[in-house]
């Protein structure tokens, strides 16, 4: 796969990495026994990307808590979501190889803005186990928007 690489010199290199790579992936159920996905079925497992051009400056906001945060003044709302996307999916990257073939992986992790409780601020967070359709509690909120 190539892919280009930067250090904190703004140095970049042109190469190629491990033969992986990640992907947004759908809401298209993981197949039965995670079963490697390859061809044209790839397409229903594969997000598709939308970049909108803006005549002004635009801003994501995190609240660290599950309330959507409040534009700043002088901005209007454009969309909110989840502290990294839109949609919460506890596996929202599929791993491709450089075969044609891709795969969500049981093992793989996501990772998320938390909320923060006003008394949890400053500390090191406590350690919980959040089950299926629970996690959504503990994912901060964020609202992107645009100066008016």
């Amino acid at each position: 796969m190539p892919i280009m690489f930067c250090n904190i010199n703004t140095v970049c290199n042109v190469a190629w990495r491990n033969d992986y790579s990640y992907w947004l992936s759908t809401r298209e159920p993981i197949l039965p026994m995670m079963n490697p996905v390859e061809g044209p079925a790839l397409k229903r497992y594969i997000s598709r990307c939308s970049v909108c051009e803006s005549v002004s400056e635009v801003v994501a906001v995190h609240s660290q808590e599950t309330r959507v945060p409040d534009c700043p003044s002088g901005f209007r709302s454009m969309w909110t979501g989840f502290s990294f996307m839109m949609d919460f999916r506890a596996t929202p990257f599929i791993e491709c190889h450089g075969n044609g073939r891709c795969i969500h992986y049981a093992t793989s992790y996501s990772f998320w803005l938390a909320t923060l409780r006003a008394y949890e601020e400053f500390r090191t967070p406590i350690s919980e186990t959040l089950k299926a359709r629970s996690q959504e509690q503990r994912i901060s909120r964020c609202r992107v928007c645009a100066r008016q």
